[in-house]
């Protein structure tokens, strides 16, 4: 019923461990698919070994590196599962990440994702830090325009290592597009949210490793391929999802959230009118925030953020 596909290269080092934090989930998933993105290190007799010892291990070795998203629609290719959830070989996850997570999809069949709270893993430290939304008091099913409405009025990512699909759903909308590069994961679950709603678990279930020269940290780090990509964002929402993009652009959205993002819309003919009164209201307190938020105690950042999440209360959704 539920698939894992970690793509991998080059982390022979972390495979093992990704494995087995889902082994030891309380809902193991169906099938672990290891996709070796052309690693040049050990991973691939590391894979091997996996999968010699546990059925549940399936490995896919592409013959040439074609990056994170590729990996991943490979792996969706031969992955069974209603279920999905695509992670990162050095990310971790806690042993009930898939059984509260699937049991909220279970109880909303209308929503194509559930996500829940982000937490980060320390490379260097191995600290981890809990970074709580507050937007509900309890597991949540936002439909729609209750989805909307809240993102309109609280500025958050749906962080991707915490988020399991509806397998149906992730299909129709094209998976992880690997045109869209690092925002193919914000352009997925943005597109499935505001087509069928999400369901939600305010609890931290999985940890992302925070390292300098991750796929996301190079891609924020390119300029030139950040614009491309932002303007490539919008021509796709625009032609191929007409059904959620004023949504959207109404609800002042964009994958990067920085203030380069007003010159590069204002720059560009075909792509100004995204550029609405409240983006670039949001895109201006943001930037401020970046300053103010070093000086600004986490308990009233917290409470700011449930004050923002209960303007939009998740009882206009369904509780889950």
């Amino acid at each position: 019923m539920i698939s894992v596909v970690i793509p991998v290269h080059n982390h022979g080092a972390f495979v093992e461990g990704a494995v087995d934090a889902f082994l030891r989930q309380t809902r193991p998933p169906r099938e672990i698919v290891l996709v070796d993105d052309a690693s040049t290190d050990d991973t691939a007799a590391r894979i091997a070994g996996l999968a010699a010892r546990h059925p549940a291990v399936r490995a896919v070795r592409l013959a040439r590196n074609g990056g994170p998203n590729v990996a991943i629609q490979c792996g969706l290719k031969v992955a069974t599962g209603a279920f999905v959830t695509a992670a990162a070989a050095d990310d971790r996850v806690t042993p009930i990440f898939l059984a509260r997570s699937v049991a909220a999809l279970e109880a909303h069949p209308a929503a194509a994702l559930c996500f829940s709270d982000p937490g980060e893993l320390i490379a260097e430290t191995g600290a981890r830090r809990d970074h709580l939304l507050g937007i509900a008091d309890g597991p949540a099913y936002f439909a729609p325009a209750a989805l909307a409405r809240l993102m309109r009025r609280n500025l958050f990512t749906i962080s991707s290592n915490t988020v399991v699909y509806r397998r149906e759903a992730l299909d129709a909308v094209g998976g992880f597009r690997p045109e869209l590069a690092w925002h193919a994961d914000w352009f997925a679950n943005l597109v499935l949210g505001f087509r069928h709603g999400a369901c939600y678990v305010p609890a931290v279930l999985a940890y992302f490793r925070v390292t300098a020269g991750s796929y996301s940290w190079t891609g924020a780090r390119d300029r030139a391929g950040q614009r491309r990509l932002l303007l490539d964002v919008i021509d796709v929402l625009r032609t191929e999802f007409p059904d959620v993009y004023p949504q959207i652009r109404r609800s002042a959205l964009v994958p990067e959230m920085r203030l380069r993002d007003m010159g590069w819309l204002l720059g560009s003919p075909g792509h100004r009118r995204h550029l609405t009164a409240r983006l670039a209201g949001r895109l201006l307190a943001r930037e401020a925030w970046t300053h103010l938020r070093p000086m600004t105690p986490l308990s009233l950042r917290r409470g700011m953020r449930r004050l923002a999440g209960r303007a939009t209360s998740p009882a206009r959704g369904t509780g889950a």
